[in-house]
């Protein structure tokens, strides 16, 4: 609502936290658009200023373009993927998105991994090798 000028900036305070947050209030017909908006530029800029961190939560980078716009106004980009749902091919289609943009890619999240169909192995040998290795197994428990 801020970037459609509908109502003032509202930042709610989470108690005990030093944590804000801004709410996106009603889906604008033209989110595109209002992102891609000076005022939502100098909202970003001006909230640097302020404040060590911004997190920009946004839909999925493969849906729809608000994650590729605000990737060109942040200082990094950070891809979450759920487990046993987003595709190799979706993650690579999200990653040259992020890139084409412009955008930082600084990593991933693996969100809503069932740790017990997760193999974890480590191995360490003389002169200063080592190696992680993860797998999973294609059956998990749904919760």
């Amino acid at each position: 609502d801020f970037l459609a000028k509908i109502s003032k900036l509202e930042l709610d305070k989470v108690k005990d936290l030093p944590l804000w947050i801004v709410c996106t209030g009603t889906i604008p017909p033209n989110p595109s658009e209002l992102l891609s908006s000076e005022r939502m530029k100098h909202f970003v800029e001006e909230s640097a200023k302020v404040y060590d961190y911004i997190i920009i939560d946004t839909p999925p980078i493969n849906t729809v373009a608000d994650a590729q716009i605000v990737s060109t106004y942040v200082d990094g980009v950070v891809l979450v993927v759920k487990s046993g749902d987003t595709t190799e091919d979706e993650l690579n289609e999200a990653i040259d998105a992020v890139r084409r943009a412009g955008g930082n890619l600084c990593g991933t999240v693996l969100n809503d991994l069932n740790m017990k169909s997760v193999k974890y192995a480590y191995k360490y040998k003389y002169g200063g090798k080592y190696g992680y290795k993860y797998s999973y197994s294609e059956s998990y428990e749904a919760r």
